[in-house]
């Protein structure tokens, strides 16, 4: 039976998780917020947050989740990655919890597309449910009455600052309480009171978002400086097995596991899916990744698994089964290249 969790104080406990000791584990961590708050159903052991997606109820696809709702994203776009991004809802665009924001490491507050930018992926939606766990929710204050997206009134006098911060003195002619305001922007800046969001007047000046009856960044232009673009990593990828040497192993494939293609050394897709039912009717894939991979043409970290356990039971790999092609693995390879092309030498 599931039980629910509590989606606002999941989002709280999320924040206080930092430092963080394990890096791109934002499924892990939203998990053990939910958990700690109640939730209870057989998603614990669910590897990605695509994966959660997938096998969870209360889907929605619009850009407004409720308070305390879990916010996903799917493909990352420069190499078409599926392991997802998932991160808490807050009271507003702009307080939503997530993982490795803005750095590895770290947690911190984030609009949605400010965390599609950060980590390159694209919007599938939010849910209130995990699995079929469902989450309590808040609500999404938004600005009301007959005034504009780029309009805010306020709840009490509200300072303003040169900077988004009151580390100096606040400047003339504050805001009273009732004052509809006009806004160009909005940025985070010293957090107050929880909250780090604040907006930019039509005046140049800037005011603390706490002080109106919408904290909500709607309607506003982001103006936080875009996050860094990731520095090029040296680690070795998943697509670099497929530039390896296949024409060994293609003539196993072609006679035992249906490969139907030319024997030509370039692995496209009959060769992808060829492996894939390969690794999957020998087991391997299943003891890599816990689970048997669909048959498609596709060749990622998972394939890589499941290479690395064919090859350390048959060829002398002695290295890690963490999806990373290295040295020792390559090595294992072109021994297991070397072999099949031999003993299937009259496949053409």
């Amino acid at each position: 039976m599931a039980h629910s969790a509590d989606g606002p104080r999941a989002h709280d406990l999320l924040l206080s998780y930092e430092p963080l000791s394990a890096h791109g584990a934002c499924w892990y961590y939203v998990w053990k917020a939910l958990a700690a708050t109640g939730a209870q159903n057989d998603l614990g052991g669910t590897r990605t947050a695509y994966r959660a997606w997938q096998q969870s109820q209360g889907k929605h696809t619009d850009r407004n989740p409720r308070e305390g709702a879990l916010i996903f994203l799917g493909k990352r776009t420069r190499d078409g990655n599926m392991d997802g991004d998932v991160f808490i809802a807050g009271a507003y665009d702009g307080d939503h919890a997530a993982t490795d924001q803005p750095t590895w490491g770290k947690t911190g507050r984030t609009t949605i597309a400010e965390r599609m930018r950060l980590t390159g992926r694209e919007y599938l939606g939010w849910t209130d449910h995990a699995g079929n766990a469902p989450i309590k929710l808040g609500s999404v204050p938004s600005p009301s009455g007959n005034i504009s997206k780029t309009q805010r009134k306020t709840a009490a006098l509200v300072n303003r600052r040169n900077d988004p911060s009151t580390k100096h003195a606040a400047l003339k002619n504050p805001l009273t309480k009732g004052t509809v305001g006009n806004f160009v922007g909005w940025k985070h800046g010293e957090k107050v009171s929880g909250n780090d969001v604040w907006f930019k007047g039509i005046s140049g000046d800037w005011f603390w978002s706490g002080g109106f009856t919408s904290k909500s960044t709607s309607g506003l232009k982001d103006l936080n400086a875009p996050a860094p673009k990731p520095k090029p990593s040296n680690t070795p990828k998943p697509s670099d097995v497929l530039g390896w040497e296949w024409t060994g192993i293609q003539r196993m494939l072609k006679a035992d596991f249906d490969y139907t293609g030319k024997i030509d050394n370039k692995p496209g897709a009959g060769t992808k899916k060829a492996f894939r039912r390969f690794t999957s009717y020998k087991g391997y894939s299943t003891r890599a990744n816990g689970w048997p991979l669909a048959i498609t043409a596709t060749f990622n970290v998972n394939d890589v698994k499941a290479a690395e356990v064919w090859l350390r039971d048959n060829w002398d790999y002695d290295g890690k089964i963490d999806g990373i092609p290295g040295p020792k693995m390559h090595a294992a390879w072109n021994r297991a290249e070397k072999a099949n092309g031999a003993a299937y030498a009259w496949v053409k």
